[in-house]
C-alpha cells in the first residue's frame, strides 16, 4: 500500500547512508516503489531526508491534516495542503471541480500512488488514511 502517514522524522547517523542507498536505487521508481523504499525501515513511517526527495521530484501528494490554527503557529511542509482530519471525507468526496477551488491543487484520484498524510504524531494522519481508504483510494 502506497499510503503513509508522516509522524516523526528519525536522522539517524544508518538512516543517513540507508537513504544514500535507497536514493540510489530508487531513483527511477515510480511513486508507489519510493513510498514504500522510503518507509520499509520503519512501517508507516517515511523518513525527513526521504520526504525531502519525493517534494523536489513533485512524486507526491502531501497532506497536513492539523488543524488550521497548528498550523498557522508552527508552519507546514511547503508543498502540502492542509486539510484537517475533520475535513477530510468531506474534501475527499468533493466533485474534481470543488476540490481545486477550495485548495489550489487537482483532487486526487482513487488510483494515484503517492498520497501521504502527516500530522504532529501520526494518530490523525492514520485516521486520515483510513478515512480514505474507505471512500476507495485504497493504493
Amino acid at each position: 500500500m502506497a499510503f503513509r502517514q508522516v509522524g516523526k522524522f528519525a536522522t539517524s547517523a544508518f538512516s543517513q547512508r540507508y537513504f544514500s542507498l535507497v536514493r540510489a536505487f530508487s531513483a527511477n521508481a515510480g511513486p508507489r516503489e519510493r513510498i514504500w523504499n522510503c518507509s520499509k525501515e520503519a512501517p508507516g513511517e517515511i523518513h525527513l531526508e526521504c520526504l525531502k526527495d519525493m517534494l523536489v521530484d513533485g512524486d507526491i501528494q502531501l497532506f497536513d491534516v492539523r488543524e488550521t490554527d497548528e498550523v498557522a503557529s508552527t508552519g507546514k511542509i511547503p508543498l502540502s495542503i492542509n486539510i484537517p482530519l475533520n475535513e477530510i471525507v468531506t474534501a475527499f468526496i468533493m466533485s474534481p471541480e470543488e476540490f481545486l477551488s477550495k485548495y489550489n491543487v487537482p483532487k486526487p484520484k482513487v488510483t494515484d500512488e503517492n498520497l501521504i498524510f502527516y500530522c504532529r504524531s501520526g494518530k490523525r494522519a492514520e485516521k486520515a488514511v483510513e478515512s480514505v481508504e474507505k471512500l476507495g483510494f485504497e493504493k
